[in-house]
């Protein structure tokens, strides 16, 4: 069964980090697949975005979704996910929800 974990960003930043430090485990430890969704943007847009396990490059996934696209990272990527960045635009003084 699929868990579902739900972050916040800090106030008066944009920028959520999926990782060991923020989830208590590694993505590239436990899962293949993610789906991201987030609520909240008041108009704005979210871009997901991954470092691979032992490596220092972002890789720019899917730029600029809505609030109604979910983003989903597959098996279909041949990488194992270190960090998964999710980046806000747009979103004024709005708090975005991640799930």
């Amino acid at each position: 069964m699929a868990s579902r974990i739900s972050r916040h960003i800090e106030s008066g930043g944009n920028t959520v980090f999926l990782n060991k430090n923020s989830l208590g485990f590694s993505p590239g430890d436990t899962h293949r697949n993610f789906q991201i969704s987030c609520k909240g943007l008041g108009g704005g847009t979210y871009t997901v975005s991954y470092i691979p396990v032992d490596c220092d490059h972002i890789i720019e996934f899917q730029a600029n979704a809505s609030e109604s696209a979910a983003v989903v990272m597959s098996q279909s990527i041949d990488f194992l996910y270190e960090t998964i960045i999710i980046t806000f635009a747009g979103i004024g003084a709005n708090e975005p929800v991640v799930h």
